[in-house]
């Protein structure tokens, strides 16, 4: 059966405080130029994932400006991380979560060139099978 793959707003990473718990306390893995950032943390402030308006899962992309001078070449980089994300989620499918719990996943383009999509996908895919699935 055909299942829709899609990024939908619920599932980006938009609060302050969860991405600041990211970095502050989340499990890092470098892969590549990427650094892959998990955390499971717990939901207490915020209702809306129990309400149904985000996601148990929620994912976020960053690439410095240091490496990367001008907004096009950030853009293409974070575009094609999340088509890769967008495409390899179906492997989170079964991942079991919590309740009361949300799994924060963070990407970070560290590379001095820009990826290739190929690139980008065989990483992303590495990295969900290798540490999240485990």
């Amino acid at each position: 059966m055909f299942t829709r793959r899609k990024f939908p707003k619920s599932e980006r990473l938009r609060n302050e405080i969860l991405i600041a718990s990211l970095f502050k306390q989340g499990k890092r893995f470098y892969y590549g130029g990427f650094v892959f950032i998990k955390l499971l943390c717990d939901n207490t402030f915020d209702d809306n994932i129990n309400s149904g308006k985000h996601s148990n899962i929620q994912f976020f992309v960053g690439v410095r400006k240091k490496d990367f001078k001008h907004a096009v070449k950030r853009n293409k980089i974070r575009r094609l991380i999340k088509e890769s994300y967008r495409n390899n989620k179906s492997l989170l499918e079964n991942y079991p979560i919590p309740d009361k719990k949300i799994l924060l996943l963070g990407v970070l383009y560290v590379g001095k060139t820009i990826p290739s999509y190929q690139e980008c996908a065989n990483n992303m895919s590495s990295f969900i099978k290798n540490n999240i699935l485990k």
